[in-house]
């Protein structure tokens, strides 16, 4: 029996939003069915209510499944949540709500549902209006799944130019053909590790790393990360970048006792410190790459 129904529900919290619309009936009701259009829904029936002495209540049954809103006007915030199954996009919803209220930031969770054999998965991201991400923070495209996995990678390459010995060093390091996406380097709890693998083409692709370019002929580069796993698996690991003209022992070192450093301020005990790490003697233009990735391993 196939239970599966690929349904999206996107929780939204919007934040600085305009209290006097945030407590006008109709133009909340105007704004969630054009909300619903958007997405390419399709509207059975809206219910709407005003509470005495502010707020808004709602919801717009649409042939996909809903769309539901609750606002506090006296904090400038709304709450909405939208369940859709099919081809209609409820980040496209979020793309009109935001601007229509005028939110300043917020924060969204998009829920992969429908899978009974399986697993719900949730994707989160904060977004802001300064930050110019309304209508894409909780895509599929954007918004990076929770990791299950973590591996190391490093390389070291020459290249006609310094952006090519970069990307030639991401691909010894079997990096090079993702989007790579910088991360501030904490190991999320109960991450666990994996052999390194191909990755598919074009993916996002989280990542912490080090890196160096130099184009001094003859020198010694070397870049390193340091991983530093918590004896709680509970709690957070951590991971170091260092990278210098150096010999890679040095570096390594280095990122080895910032890690160590780094827990110890977090007064987290320690299970483990490893360490990945590459180095080049520059003949024309050289780099040298480390890395963690993490993956979600479905």
């Amino acid at each position: 029996m196939d239970t599966r129904t690929e349904g999206r529900h996107l929780l939204a919290e919007y934040r600085g939003c305009d209290a006097q619309l945030l407590d006008n009936r109709e133009l909340i009701e105007d704004l969630m069915q054009r909300a619903v259009l958007a997405a390419g829904a399709h509207i059975v029936q809206s219910v709407f209510h005003q509470f005495s002495p502010q707020g808004v209540s709602g919801v717009v049954v649409v042939q996909e499944s809903h769309i539901s809103i609750h606002t506090w006007p006296e904090l400038g915030y709304a709450a909405v949540d939208f369940y859709t199954c099919g081809d209609a996009d409820p980040t496209r919803a979020h793309a009109v709500l935001a601007r229509g209220l005028h939110a300043t930031d917020g924060e969204l969770i998009l829920v992969h549902r429908g899978d009974m054999q399986g697993r719900m998965r949730v994707n989160r991201a904060g977004w802001s209006e300064d930050a110019q991400v309304i209508g894409a923070a909780c895509s599929r495209q954007t918004v990076l799944p929770d990791p299950t996995h973590y591996f190391m990678v490093a390389g070291d390459a020459e290249g006609p130019t310094p952006l090519n010995a970069f990307d030639h060093a991401l691909l010894d390091a079997g990096v090079g053909d993702t989007n790579l996406v910088r991360l501030s380097s904490i190991l999320p709890p109960g991450t666990q590790p994996m052999s390194a693998r191909p990755l598919p083409g074009g993916a996002m692709v989280p990542i912490a790393y080090a890196e160096m370019t130099s184009s001094n002929p003859g020198e010694e580069i070397s870049a390193a990360v340091a991983l530093a796993l918590p004896m709680d698996d509970t709690l957070p690991g951590l991971i170091m970048e260092h990278h210098a003209a150096a010999p890679l022992a040095e570096v390594e070192a280095t990122v080895r006792q910032m890690a160590i450093a780094g827990m110890e301020h977090r007064g987290r005990a320690i299970k483990d410190v490893l360490v990945r790490g590459a180095t080049h003697i520059v003949e024309e233009h050289g780099s040298a790459f480390a890395a963690v990735v993490l993956w979600r391993n479905d």
